[in-house]
């Protein structure tokens, strides 16, 4: 099976991507499942990679980025974020890998409307980010 039809190879790339900039360079905490303490967290970023894909000649994959913080009132804060995750997909291009972590293409970005201001019952704000990334596969 060609690399870019294989689904874990895709969610490893998009977490790559976060992991390698929003993470590592701008030092925001990602998590890629809610089963994390968030109680020492003042904000953080949950990827949510488990959407629906469509495959084909042209693949598509729905994700959504959601963003926290707490202790933020006015929601400076949560803005903030939102601003360096756009800035991150503004190049329109995330780089795909294969199993071995050797770059074999990339996808094109797409960002999605964000979705209202919400809290949790803790009163963390976070709003949800949705985008999709598409690319060629090989069939």
């Amino acid at each position: 099976m060609h690399p870019l039809n294989k689904e874990s190879n895709i969610r490893n790339s998009i977490k790559k991507f976060f992991l390698d900039g929003i993470n590592a360079v701008e030092g925001i905490p990602v998590h890629f499942t809610t089963n994390i303490d968030q109680s020492e967290l003042s904000e953080w970023i949950f990827v949510d990679c488990s959407n629906e894909s469509m495959t084909g000649h042209v693949s598509r994959k729905r994700v959504i980025v959601y963003v926290f913080t707490r202790d933020d009132p006015e929601y400076d804060r949560l803005h903030e974020i939102m601003d360096k995750v756009i800035s991150y997909f503004h190049p329109g291009h995330i780089a795909l890998y294969d199993g071995d972590w050797n770059e074999v293409g990339g996808a094109k970005v797409e960002v999605l409307p964000v979705g209202a201001l919400r809290k949790t019952k803790d009163n963390s704000n976070f709003k949800a980010m949705p985008f999709v990334i598409a690319w060629g596969a090989s069939w």
